[in-house]
C-alpha cells in the first residue's frame, strides 16, 4: 500500500451521510476476551454528532453482541473502488424512528474523527509464486500447545488458503480461531495473523490433501493491525508481479 489516505472533517461526515442515505452495509469487528468477533449492520443516519447503525447481527451463530458504552469498534465498508475503515465508540443501544411511528432497534456510535481510504486492490488474492514453498504453522488462539502445518496457497488482506494433509486436520472445526505464522518472502521476519477457519475441501488430484480457507481478523482495529495489513498488501503485490513475470517467461519460450 502507498501513502495512507485519511478523510477528515466535513468531507468525512459527508461520506457517512451518503452511505447512510443508501443504507450501505458495513462490517464491525470487536475483540472480546481473546477472540475477534465480526458483525454485519447497515448505516441508517447521521444525527447530532452520532452515527446510527442497524442492530448488528453476528456472522456466526454464537457471537451475540452485547455492546458496552464506550466500547471500541472497528468499522469497514465499501464504496466505489475503495474500502473505508474507521474506529469509533459505542454510545448506546436505542430505538430509531425510520418512519412516523415505526421504530427499529439500532446502535448509536460516535462520529469518527477520521476515515481511512484504502484501494480495494489491497484485498486482491494472489497465489504463491510458482515453485515457492511457504510453510505455515497454526495453532488455536486459546490452545497454543497443539500445532498444525500446511503450505501457503494464496494470500490477501482479507484471508488466505493453505494446503494441509487431510488426516491431520480432522479435529479442526469451522469458525474456530487460529494464529497463523509464516515467512512470506525470503529474508523477512515471520508474519503472524489471527484467522478464523472457514472451510476445507479436497485438493483436485490429491485426495490426501485439503485446501483450508481462513479469514483474517482484527487488522482494522489498531495501528499494529494496520501495519500488518499494509505489509500483506506489499507481499501480495510482489506475488502478483512474480506471477506475471513467470507467465511472461512461459509465453516467451513458446
Amino acid at each position: 500500500m502507498s501513502k495512507r489516505k485519511f478523510i477528515i472533517g466535513i468531507e468525512s461526515e459527508e461520506i457517512l451521510e451518503v452511505v447512510s442515505a443508501k443504507h450501505v452495509p458495513l462490517t464491525i469487528t470487536v475483540k472480546q476476551d481473546n477472540s475477534w468477533l465480526v458483525y454485519k449492520a447497515n448505516f441508517i443516519a447521521v444525527s447530532d454528532n452520532k452515527l446510527i447503525l442497524t442492530q448488528p447481527t453476528p456472522d456466526v451463530a454464537d457471537s451475540h453482541m452485547e455492546p458496552a458504552t464506550d466500547q471500541e469498534l472497528a468499522v469497514t465498508f465499501k464504496k466505489g473502488y475503495h474500502k473505508f475503515l474507521f474506529t469509533t465508540q459505542v454510545i448506546a443501544q436505542e430505538q430509531f424512528e425510520m418512519d412516523p411511528g415505526i421504530f427499529i432497534p439500532c446502535l448509536t456510535v460516535k462520529l469518527p474523527e477520521q476515515i481511512e481510504k484504502i484501494q480495494r486492490r489491497a484485498y486482491n488474492r494472489a497465489k504463491v509464486p510458482h515453485k515457492a514453498t511457504i510453510d505455515v504453522k497454526l495453532w488455536r488462539v486459546d490452545a497454543p500447545e497443539e500445532t498444525w502445518h500446511g503450505e501457503l496457497e494464496d494470500l490477501s488482506a482479507g484471508g488466505l488458503g493453505i494446503r494441509a494433509i487431510s488426516d491431520s486436520i480432522t479435529t479442526i472445526e469451522e469458525d474456530e480461531q487460529f494464529t497463523l505464522e509464516f515467512i512470506p518472502l525470503e529474508g523477512q521476519e515471520p508474519l503472524s495473523v489471527t484467522c478464523r477457519f472457514r472451510h476445507a475441501f479436497e485438493v483436485e488430484g490429491c485426495p490426501d490433501k485439503s485446501m483450508m480457507g481462513f479469514q483474517i481478523l482484527g487488522l482494522e482495529v489498531n495501528e499494529s493491525g494496520l501495519r500488518t495489513l499494509r505489509r500483506i498488501s506489499r507481499i501480495v503485490a510482489v506475488f502478483l508481479r512474480q506471477d506475471k513475470m513467470t507467465r511472461h517467461a512461459g509465453l516467451s519460450r513458446n
